[in-house]
């Protein structure tokens, strides 16, 4: 089995070695492509967790301050 990181880092040359072992680039490409969909995926619900978590930091500070929220 090949790590991802090899995979991300040399795709070509992980092309090149599967086609002497006369394997299928297809799988290879689609397995990159769902990476990079898996990764893309994976930044946004950070950027939605952070986004959270300043909101609730905010409403937080507001009722201690006791402001409607």
């Amino acid at each position: 089995m090949l790590p991802l990181k090899l995979l991300r880092e040399q795709p070509d040359a992980v092309a090149r070695a599967l086609k002497t072992r006369g394997a299928d680039l297809a799988a290879l490409k689609e397995l990159l492509a769902l990476d990079t969909h898996r990764r893309d995926r994976l930044k946004n619900t950070e950027e939605l967790k952070a986004r959270r978590n300043r909101e609730s930091e905010a409403i937080g500070a507001a009722t201690r301050r006791g402001e409607d929220v």
